[in-house]
């Protein structure tokens, strides 16, 4: 068996899927609730964020799970290759094109309660989801190391295939109910349902198919061409200015 190259892990599957996880069973699936070992549950705030990506990386020689347990502990930081700064990831040499998500979720007041075979539980959570999909190896360095990458400077660079960015957030406020219909030995089985109403707060999205452009140095991006489609929602209203609640 040779040493491991990677790592994939599922978003938040330690704090969502077990018999001690109480009401956030309810985020995977509601069915869920019925294993739970608590017959109340009462979550007064919890955080989570999960990103993905293939360009850039932390180094497993920087870091031992038992460093984030110390106060005080400073993250290593690197010195950027070029121009002033600190970055705290490695970037891959590959140079196909790059993928990013990131998902982010803040859990409100919520609460569990488990009543013979029956469990009923109220969240309340706000969420932020962004991806950026098919983005070119150059433009990707400039994202992360700005206009100091100078390897670059000089070049013109042509891109005539789509690139893709999207983000969301939103506000949800659910019921779940779940049943334990049968148990045997150790088989349980459970069927569970979620009621959500949703509340937009912004969106944007940006879709390019032709991008040309050329960097001189580190101050300047000249754009030769560019065709693509953009869009944004906000909480506004566009003829007054004025924030209008939670409508988008």
């Amino acid at each position: 068996m040779g040493p491991l190259s990677s790592v994939n892990a599922q978003y938040i599957t330690g704090s969502t899927v077990g018999t001690y996880s109480g009401v956030s069973n309810a985020l995977v699936n509601p069915a869920l609730l019925s294993n739970s070992r608590y017959y109340v549950d009462v979550n007064v705030f919890s955080t989570a964020s999960f990103i993905h990506n293939n360009y850039a990386y932390l180094s497993q020689d920087d870091y031992k799970f038992s460093n984030f347990l110390l106060p005080g502990y400073d993250y290593p930081m690197h010195n950027k290759e070029y121009g002033q700064g600190e970055r705290p990831a490695y970037t891959t040499e590959s140079k196909n094109r790059k993928n990013l998500h990131l998902n982010s979720r803040f859990m409100g007041p919520s609460v569990m309660v488990a009543v013979n075979d029956h469990t009923f539980a109220f969240q309340t959570n706000f969420r932020s989801v962004s991806s950026f999909r098919d983005i070119p190896y150059d433009m990707a360095n400039y994202f992360y190391y700005s206009l100091d990458f100078k390897p670059q400077h000089g070049y013109e660079y042509e891109h005539r295939d789509p690139m893709k960015f999207g983000t969301l957030t939103w506000t949800e406020i659910g019921l779940s109910w779940a049943y334990m219909f049968s148990k045997y030995d150790r088989d349980r089985w459970s069927v569970g349902v979620s009621a959500k109403f949703l509340m937009g707060h912004a969106g944007a999205y940006v879709y390019m198919d032709n991008l040309t452009y050329f960097t001189p140095d580190d101050d300047n991006v000249y754009i030769r061409s560019m065709n693509g489609e953009a869009a944004y929602s906000l909480p506004v209203d566009y003829a007054t200015n004025e924030v209008s609640g939670s409508k988008v």
